[in-house]
């Protein structure tokens, strides 16, 4: 998988106008709710306007292979999914920020995969609520930054397990995903 801060610098090169962090909790949203990956595509899928141009080749290149490998452990690969998060030596504040992208992020890929309006009720609306209270959080300056971080990891443990549990529940994604 592509690090936090390679995606970013392909993101802001190709003009996309989302962070890392939201678009990989795009993708991971969109997925889950049943959307397939095409490489060359699949920014389009996530109503993400690429500029029109030429160039960019290496950036490019590098997204589809960051789609790829988001597809990996929602599919049942042997790899574990992680939120896309700046590392751990990235100031905590930065960290918080962008788990309320990705989850922001998560929000509007299952949204636009079409299954948010099909989760009104039970353990996924729940899941979803709890989602959107992340999304939501504003992160206040603390003095106790030990018992923050520790929050922090809390939060993104729920969410590895929330997702990784959901994955579970549907069908398999293809690895060869294409609709096309």
């Amino acid at each position: 998988m592509p690090s936090h801060n390679e995606i970013h610098r392909a993101a802001s090169d190709l003009q996309l106008g989302s962070v890392a962090s939201e678009l990989h909790g795009s993708l991971v949203g969109y997925l889950l709710g049943g959307g397939l990956v095409t490489p060359g595509r699949w920014l389009d899928d996530l109503l993400i306007e690429v500029p029109p141009g030429e160039g960019h080749d290496e950036a490019r290149r590098l997204l589809d292979a960051f789609a790829l490998a988001t597809t990996l452990p929602l599919a049942g690969a042997s790899t574990t999914f992680a939120p896309l998060l700046p590392d751990a030596t990235s100031p905590l504040r930065d960290r918080a920020q962008a788990l309320t992208d990705w989850c922001s992020g998560f929000l509007g890929g299952l949204g636009i995969s079409g299954t948010a309006s099909h989760a009104d009720s039970g353990p996924v609306a729940d899941l979803l609520g709890n989602i959107a209270r992340i999304a939501a959080t504003r992160w206040p300056k603390s003095s106790t930054p030990d018992a923050d971080a520790v929050h922090f990891e809390g939060i993104v443990g729920f969410l590895v397990d929330a997702v990784t549990t959901h994955a579970r529940e549907l069908p398999r994604i293809p690895l060869d995903a294409s609709r096309h």
